[in-house]
């Protein structure tokens, strides 16, 4: 999976409409920021949802291996993926305890 270059993801922020009025009828303004809205498209939507890059269980498959990292848990690649997240939740668990009289 990638987040690069997604062909055809739309952007809910056309820069082209934000421009002043005079550059509303100008064809290459218009055309310049459609090509930037088409590069900024991935970046917007995965800001849209950085929320669930952090949630283990609805974070991106290649995802998971860095968030693993915060929580000092390896995680092998050739583990089914359902065992990987449930690994990242239980290792979460035992952090929210550490250093507590449990």
């Amino acid at each position: 999976m990638t987040r690069s270059a997604v062909p055809g993801l739309p952007t809910r922020y056309p820069i082209g409409e934000l421009l002043p009025a005079i550059y509303a009828d100008d064809d290459l303004a218009q055309r310049f920021t459609a090509g930037l809205d088409t590069v900024l498209a991935p970046v917007l939507s995965t800001l849209d949802n950085l929320p669930a890059y952090f949630d283990p269980a609805l974070a991106p498959a290649d995802f998971l291996p860095w968030l693993s990292s915060w929580v000092g848990v390896d995680v092998a690649e050739a583990w089914p993926e359902e065992l990987r997240r449930a690994v990242v939740v239980r290792a979460v668990e035992l952090h929210r305890g550490r250093g507590t009289r449990r």
